[in-house]
């Protein structure tokens, strides 16, 4: 797992959220990532679901997955 994590750390892409750091405690495991402005995609699906009232077109979904 370690292998993972350092692959995951190293990562540097504009679409990916960098992976700073993990603590672990013995309840809890904490995962330190960048800021990621604008909020989270589940975030985004509530506020478009309020403002529109209907799921994502496919063509958005298209254009998020690219």
């Amino acid at each position: 797992m370690d292998d993972e994590l350092d692959i995951l750390k190293d990562t540097n892409h504009p679409n990916i959220i960098k992976l700073i750091d993990i603590k672990e405690k013995p309840d809890f495991i904490y995962i330190i990532t960048e800021y990621c402005n604008g909020g989270n995609l589940q975030q985004f699906l509530e506020k478009y679901l309020e403002t529109y009232g209907k799921a994502l077109s496919e063509e958005i979904v298209q254009y998020i997955m690219r």
